[in-house]
């Protein structure tokens, strides 16, 4: 099964999916917002069952020597990806379900970021729950052949509980 958490920019999809993390358990990564001095920068993935966190993106105009890939406004660090990329298939192997990966959206559309992992964790058939902004979500599901889909479209009902009783 693929759960989807779509919303717009800011809508809560990550937080969404932190909260079903804690109610569902698994593994995967979340991109948590960085600040300094009260501004944002960018982002960081921390793993789910480390709590560990690795810096991922920061804003372009504002981190020169940062990363080795520049998308819209982004400058991604390939190393923090390919680490990802390690730890999901030793997720994998291990059967850690259901994985998280937040976010998938324009980079993977145009065949960079999470496309390839994306591609191995649909073929593996097993749980996944999956961030999407909602400007994205028809091109993601046409373009991984997205079948079994279950979507949270997001801001959803403030309930603590609201992932204990599916």
């Amino acid at each position: 099964m693929i759960t989807i958490f779509s919303g717009d920019i800011d809508s809560g999809k990550t937080t969404a999916m932190a909260e079903y993390y804690v109610a569902h358990g698994g593994d995967g990564f979340l991109s948590i917002k960085v600040f300094e001095d009260g501004d944002f920068i960018g982002y960081d993935l921390k793993r789910l069952s480390t709590g560990e966190k690795t810096p991922f993106a920061r804003l372009a105009e504002s981190a020169q020597q940062f990363g080795d890939y520049i998308y819209g406004r982004f400058r991604f660090s390939i190393k923090a990806f390919e680490s990802a990329k390690k730890t999901l298939s030793w997720i994998i192997e291990k059967d850690k379900t259901p994985i998280y990966l937040d976010e998938i959206g324009p980079i993977e559309l145009a065949g960079g970021g999470w496309d390839k992992i994306i591609r191995v964790l649909i073929d593996s058939g097993i749980d996944i729950i999956m961030a999407i902004r909602r400007d994205c979500i028809e091109s993601v599901i046409d373009k991984y052949l997205l079948k079994n889909v279950r979507i949270e479209y997001l801001p959803m009902e403030e309930n603590n509980d609201r992932f204990n009783n599916r």
